[in-house]
């Protein structure tokens, strides 16, 4: 991979661009995360989105991810109920670059993950910009939705069933 040419996205005010039903979704699940003492959730820096966008631009030039990029500004990265969203923090881990360094080698680059549960992958399918859900052992497709916010909400309604 060559060197990341940096692309700033300003803020868009995310908190009114998130989808009420994510952003409440988000609130039961920062209450649970307190009322059992964990920390609640934390957006992304700026720096964070700068470099995100830098490495989207230069892996995956047609994706695009401004809803990805609102929900990670509220809420960067979550683990609950065995969902985990892949968050934007360079160095990290759970990181949504580590994350698809491991899925890749196993999906032949077909896909780009944004997390998983117990039982699935959430994806964009990059041939045809779908996102989706894929079985976890097969990485078959089991469902389509029409937007990254559609497809989260599913997650998030399923995390706190």
């Amino acid at each position: 991979m060559g060197a990341l040419t940096y692309v700033y996205i300003p803020s868009r005010e995310s908190e009114d661009l998130v989808n009420a039903s994510i952003k409440e979704k988000i609130n039961q699940v920062n209450t649970e995360q307190l009322r059992f003492g964990y920390s609640e959730l934390t957006g992304c820096t700026e720096q964070d989105i700068v470099h995100f966008s830098a490495w989207v631009k230069e892996l995956y030039p047609e994706a695009s991810l401004l809803q990805y990029i609102d929900l990670m500004r509220i809420a960067n990265g979550l683990n609950h109920n065995g969902l985990y969203v892949y968050n934007i923090k360079e160095s990290d881990e759970d990181s949504i670059y580590y994350m698809n360094e491991v899925w890749q080698d196993i999906e032949d680059g077909k896909y780009l993950f944004f997390g998983t549960n117990d039982i699935s992958f959430f994806a964009m399918e990059l041939s045809t910009g779908v996102f989706c859900i894929l079985d976890l052992p097969s990485g078959s497709f089991e469902e389509a939705f029409a937007s990254f916010d559609e497809m989260i909400d599913e997650a998030l309604r399923i995390a706190l069933s």
